[in-house]
């Protein structure tokens, strides 16, 4: 190959790059934005020490929640309503874990391909969306509730 040719690829490469790398950002800018704003709104009630986990689930409504830790380093959830802000704070010792919702939706399906867990508000009350992977390729929601890891709803085949 000719070193003009060379070039000219590796430019195209590069510019392919860069042009993903852009797309990429872009994408991420909403997820950050909802992320500060949801801390913003906690920081009215709650000095947020350390950000442990922030979820962002749409079930009949769109939440965002937070996993936190306090100025006195006691660890708290706050689920916030997209559309008005209400915010709902509740211990550790009240809601499942994440990794608890895990473990009981692994006992309840056998060889479960777990893909992720979002806390979230199902009719005012907070569940845990968990987004599995099925054999044939297709997706499948069960809504735990994070009170009392009882099944609320299950959508499937997606």
């Amino acid at each position: 190959m000719s070193k003009r040719t060379v070039s000219i690829l590796t430019f195209i490469i590069l510019s392919i790059m860069i042009a993903l790398l852009a797309v990429f950002m872009k994408s991420q800018t909403a997820y950050n934005l909802a992320q500060e704003e949801a801390i913003a709104l906690v920081e009215y009630d709650h000095q947020v020490k350390k950000l442990k986990d922030f979820y962002w689930t749409t079930t009949d409504q769109a939440t965002f929640a937070l996993n936190f830790f306090d100025e006195n380093n006691q660890q708290f959830y706050a689920i916030i309503e997209r559309d008005g802000g209400d915010i709902q704070y509740y211990t550790v010792d009240e809601l499942f874990t994440e990794d608890e919702a895990k473990s009981v939706t692994a006992s309840q399906i056998e060889n479960p391909n777990i893909m992720q867990a979002r806390l979230g508000l199902y009719k005012s009350e907070p569940v845990w969306e968990m987004t599995l992977k099925n054999p044939n390729n297709s997706i499948t929601y069960y809504l735990l509730s994070a009170k009392t890891g009882e099944w609320i709803q299950t959508i499937s085949n997606i």
